[in-house]
């Protein structure tokens, strides 16, 4: 089957909106945005957790949080802030199961991908670790400022998940990662 660019118009577009958002964010377009809500305090967090999961977003949350960080608790603030991410994850999770499944399947079916995908399902060490790779790789996606839409999408394609698990899962990770900036901010501000 013959692969074009249009299959995958969903990333190709994910990817753009990544890379306008960091020029937007470079050129200070957000700084009257953290400005104005700057004074909110833990309401300000959990709407910067809100952005955090998308990746258009994501730069006004990092802008947020550090803005924010010298006002709020970290012990605090992460979990409103994971707590807001968390509900996006879940929206996303729910749009990416029955969204992306037709451009999965073409993905998934590119030769190098099942080249690689037949190692991974017959050699006997690579299936006991496997799924700990992938929700690893997926839980550093997810805290990290990278988009979670590739760690929610990458387990929302390959692995049956449920729901609860799920937001637990991405509660945890968005909140070390909300943490982290936060504690950041503060060391260097």
């Amino acid at each position: 089957m013959k692969h074009t660019v249009l299959q995958y118009v969903k990333f190709i577009i994910l990817v753009l909106c990544f890379l306008l958002a960091y020029l937007l964010y470079q050129g200070g377009a957000f700084h009257t945005l953290i400005e104005a809500l700057n004074g909110h305090g833990y309401i300000s967090v959990f709407l910067a957790g809100l952005l955090f999961s998308s990746a258009f977003t994501t730069p006004f949350a990092i802008g947020m949080f550090v803005e924010l960080a010298p006002d709020v608790s970290p012990l605090f603030a992460a979990p409103v802030g994971g707590l807001g991410a968390m509900l996006v994850d879940l929206s996303i999770f729910e749009y990416a199961r029955f969204s992306f499944h037709e451009e999965f399947h073409h993905f998934w079916n590119l030769h190098w991908i099942r080249r690689i995908g037949w190692h991974f399902h017959h050699h006997w060490f690579l299936k006991n670790i496997r799924i700990y790779l992938l929700w690893s790789v997926a839980g550093l996606i997810i805290a990290s400022p990278f988009p979670d839409e590739l760690g929610v999408t990458l387990l929302s394609s390959v692995t049956d998940v449920r729901t609860r698990l799920f937001a637990l899962f991405c509660f945890g990770f968005n909140t070390i990662g909300i943490f982290l900036i936060l504690m950041g901010a503060r060391a260097i501000g």
